[in-house]
C-alpha cells in the first residue's frame, strides 16, 4: 500500500517515486547515525526507519494523529522522516505548550514553501521567534489591529460590506431558476472583501482586482497543507529538492502571481495613484518613514507585503470557511437555527441592517458559534511551532529543535470533556461563555500565547455580523429533495478545515409583518 503522503505529492507517477524512495533508504540505513536516546522521551508508535511515522499520517492529518492519540495518549512523540513530532490532543497538554512553556515552543519550523510565499519569512504567521517577528507583532497589535481600530475604526467598515453581501445574495437567488446560491463563494468574497477594504481603504470590486486576490488566497492555503520532503528529511538536501520540486514550483509560481499584485498595489499607493486613509497600507507606509520607528526596526517593503498577504490568507479563507461550517450546522439542525432566528430578529433593524451594537446583546449567537469552532476549528491542528530549547512536560522529555502539533480538532471531540461531543448544541456555551483568552481553556480555535491569532477579535466580531444578518433577513433552506440528513459533511485535504462539497443554500427573503 502506497503512503497516503506520496500518493498526494506524486499521484501520476507514484511506482519511480517509490523506487526512487526505496534506494534513498537503502542509502540512508547504511550511512546515518544513529539518533541519541532521550531520558523519558513521551508514548510513540512503532516506527520505520528513515520514514518514521510517515506511513500512518493520512491526507486528513488531524484524523490521522486523533486515532493515533488515542492508542498512545494526548502527548505523544512520532518522527516524520527525520524529524522528531510532537502531538499534543488534549486541553491540558495543549495549555502546557501554548500557555506553561509558551518561551520554549513560540518558534515556527523554516519550512520550504511558507518561505516562499511570506518573502523569506517577513510575515507573523511562519517567521521564526526573534526580534523580526517581535517588532511586527508589536506593529500589528498597536497600529493595525488594536482594540479601539478593530471595535470602533472598522465598524462601518464591517456594516457596510456585510449590507453589500446579503443584497447581493438577494439578487443571486433571483436570478437562480432554482433559487439556489453558492455560499462558498460568497463566503469567500466577503471576507476578501473586507480583508482588502481594510487593506486598502476601498473595495476593488469595481475594478475586478479583488476577484485575483480571492483566487490567490484561494490557492496558497492547500499549498501551504501540502506534503514537501524537503522539510522532513533535513540532512538529504540534494534528495528533497529532486522530490520536492513539484510543489515548489507551485509555491514559486502562485507567489509570483500574487507579489505582482501585492506590489501594483503598493506601487499605485507610494506613486499616490490612490489615496489612504487609516487603513493598513496608510499606516504602514507611515510608520516606514516615521524615524523614531527606524530607529527600533526598519520597515521594508517586504514586511508590507507579507503582512498584507498574511492579512488575506490568515484573515478571509478561515472566516469564511467558519461562516461556511456554522450554516451547514443550523441547517442540518432545524431546532438550532429556530431558536437562533427567535433571538436575532427580536431585535428590530434600521435600514434593513443589525448593526453591531444590536449584536452585541445576541448571547446564542455566540454561543452557536462557539459551538461551531469547537467541531470545526478553522486550522485543526493549528500552525505548527518547533521548541527552541529542551523540555519537559508532566516527566516526559521534550527535545530542542521538536516540531509541534496542537491538535485543537481532537480537543474540541474529547468525550472526557465534552458530553455527546459530535452533538451540535450551542446550549453548552449559553450560560458558560467561552473565553478564548482564558489559561483554562478546553481548545483553541485561535492558537494561545504569544501566537494567539492577532486578528481573532475582528474575526468573531465580523463572523457575528453577518451571521446575525443572514438569519434576519432570509429564512434558509436546502436545495430541493435534500433534508439535513443529507448533507455530506467529508472534509478535504488542506491547512484549513474545508469540506469536500460546496455550500448551496436556497436563501428566501423574509416576508416582513406591515
Amino acid at each position: 500500500m502506497v503512503p497516503s503522503f506520496i500518493e498526494q505529492a506524486f499521484p501520476s507517477s507514484t511506482l519511480f517515486f517509490i523506487s526512487l524512495l526505496s534506494f534513498i533508504i537503502l542509502i540512508l540505513l547504511i550511512t546515518r547515525k544513529p539518533p541519541k536516546n532521550l531520558p523519558n522521551p513521551p508514548p510513540s508508535p512503532p516506527k520505520l526507519p528513515i520514514l518514521g511515522n510517515l506511513h500512518q499520517v493520512g491526507t486528513l492529518a488531524h484524523r490521522s494523529l486523533q486515532e493515533l492519540s488515542k492508542k498512545y495518549g494526548p502527548i505523544m512523540l512520532i518522527h516524520l522522516g527525520e524529524i522528531p513530532t510532537l502531538v499534543v490532543s488534549n486541553a491540558r497538554m495543549a495549555r502546557e505548550v501554548l500557555k506553561t512553556h509558551d518561551a520554549v515552543f513560540a518558534s515556527r519550523p523554516l519550512l520550504k514553501v511558507a518561505n516562499i510565499l511570506t518573502y523569506n519569512h517577513h510575515d507573523l504567521a511562519f517567521a521564526p521567534y526573534g526580534e523580526q517577528w517581535r517588532s511586527l507583532r508589536k506593529i500589528a497589535n498597536m497600529h493595525l489591529l488594536s482594540s479601539k481600530r478593530v471595535v470602533h475604526t472598522f465598524n462601518h467598515l464591517r456594516e457596510e460590506e456585510v449590507l453589500f453581501m446579503v443584497n447581493k445574495i438577494e439578487k443571486d437567488a433571483a436570478a437562480s431558476p432554482e433559487g439556489i446560491v453558492n455560499m462558498r463563494n460568497t463566503f469567500y468574497k466577503f471576507t476578501n472583501d473586507i480583508i482588502c477594504h481594510m487593506m486598502t481603504g476601498k473595495s476593488f470590486r469595481k475594478e475586478g482586482r479583488e476577484e485575483k486576490l480571492m483566487h490567490y488566497v484561494v490557492d496558497i492555503i492547500p499549498l501551504l497543507g501540502k506534503f514537501n520532503p524537503e522539510d522532513f528529511f533535513p540532512s538529504l538536501k540534494w534528495v528533497g529538492r529532486i522530490l520536492g520540486a513539484k510543489v515548489r514550483n507551485e509555491a514559486l509560481k502562485t507567489f509570483m502571481a500574487g507579489d505582482a499584485m501585492m506590489t501594483e498595489v503598493l506601487n499605485d499607493r507610494v506613486e499616490g495613484r490612490t489615496e489612504g486613509d487609516n487603513d493598513f497600507l496608510d499606516t504602514l507606509l507611515k510608520l516606514q518613514k516615521d524615524e523614531k520607528q527606524k530607529k527600533e526596526f526598519e520597515i521594508k517593503d517586504e514586511h508590507v507585503k507579507a503582512l498584507c498577504y498574511q492579512a488575506l490568507a490568515a484573515g478571509s479563507e478561515p472566516l469564511a470557511l467558519s461562516l461556511e461550517w456554522t450554516m451547514i450546522e443550523l441547517l442540518r439542525h432545524p431546532r438550532v437555527l429556530k431558536k437562533l432566528q427567535e433571538e436575532v430578529r427580536g431585535i428590530p433593524a434600521q435600514n434593513n441592517l443589525l448593526t453591531s451594537e444590536d449584536v452585541s446583546k445576541m448571547t446564542y449567537l455566540k454561543a452557536a458559534m462557539t459551538e461551531s469552532f469547537r467541531l470545526h476549528p478553522p486550522t485543526p491542528l493549528l500552525v505548527p511551532r518547533e521548541s527552541m530549547d529542551h523540555c519537559n512536560i508532566e516527566g516526559y522529555d521534550i527535545p530542542k529543535g521538536s516540531r509541534v502539533f496542537v491538535n485543537t480538532y481532537a480537543m474540541g471531540r474529547d468525550p472526557e470533556v465534552w458530553d455527546n461531543p459530535l452533538e451540535y448544541r450551542p446550549e453548552r456555551f449559553v450560560d458558560n461563555p467561552f473565553n478564548y483568552n482564558s489559561n483554562t481553556c478546553e481548545f483553541f480555535p485561535f492558537g494561545g500565547g504569544r501566537r494567539v491569532c492577532p486578528g481573532m477579535q475582528l474575526a468573531l466580531l465580523t463572523m457575528e455580523l453577518a451571521l446575525a444578518n443572514l438569519l434576519w433577513r432570509f429564512d434558509w433552506e436546502l436545495p430541493k429533495g435534500m433534508k439535513p440528513e443529507d448533507v455530506d459533511m467529508t472534509e478535504m485535504p488542506s491547512l484549513s478545515l474545508k469540506r469536500k462539497e460546496e455550500l448551496e443554500l436556497v436563501p428566501k427573503p423574509r416576508q416582513m409583518a406591515s
